[in-house]
């Protein structure tokens, strides 16, 4: 068994409950799952803390919400007045390593303090589902244990287990699901397919005309 890529998860306090989740999900794909938590009774001393942890990683993740985040008692001398998790994310690009920004609505928790009515359900049948994410990582597992040959594309499933989380993060950061694009229906979602296309048309020719 090979030691596991570490991937450096950066949010502020308020999105602890996403940056859980999505640690789990690393760790199940064969990921190591790295972060540091914010104490503002640590001080100056937390920057060098978090320079030691994003040096040891090539990947991070970010999510993104409302928060600012709190601020080092001092400017930091890279990148001047950042909060703490802006010097993340500003630390790790600086290093060269991959950032990926993922836009998270913080009011998109699983469970809320408020309280809701009692609803009987004692005349329904819930049909559990399978549980598809279970069964496909054993046969992934087992699949790899069995034919060692796999371990020869490993990068490129890699990569695709990665671009396939990223999807799915950015599908829940904004609220897109069957249901919600059954709602909207096919003409908006191709007024802003065309729109997408037109501003990357524009956004390429002017860099090539600066080129």
């Amino acid at each position: 068994m090979g030691t596991r890529p570490p991937i450096f998860i950066s949010s502020t306090s308020d999105l602890r409950p996403a940056r859980a989740l999505v640690g789990k999900v690393l760790y199940s794909m064969g990921y190591d799952p790295v972060w540091q938590d914010i104490e503002p009774t640590e001080g100056g001393e937390l920057l060098e803390k978090l320079r030691q942890r994003v040096r040891r990683t090539q990947r991070m993740i970010q999510l993104v919400g409302d928060r600012y985040g709190a601020e080092p008692p001092a400017p930091s001398p890279e990148f001047g007045r950042v909060s703490y998790t802006q010097f993340e994310a500003r630390f790790a690009e600086k290093l060269g390593h991959e950032v990926i920004y993922l836009f998270v609505d913080p009011q998109l928790a699983p469970a809320t303090n408020h309280p809701t009515a009692p609803v009987d359900t004692s005349n329904d049948r819930v049909r559990p589902g399978l549980p598809w994410f279970i069964v496909l990582f054993v046969l992934a597992s087992v699949s790899r244990s069995l034919f060692p040959a796999i371990e020869s594309v490993a990068p490129t499933l890699r990569t695709l287990a990665i671009t396939g989380l990223t999807v799915a993060l950015f599908l829940i950061g904004t609220s897109l699901s069957r249901p919600t694009l059954k709602a909207v229906g096919l003409r908006p979602m191709l007024q802003g397919a065309t729109l997408w296309l037109i501003v990357s048309a524009l956004t390429l020719g002017v860099v090539i005309l600066q080129g």
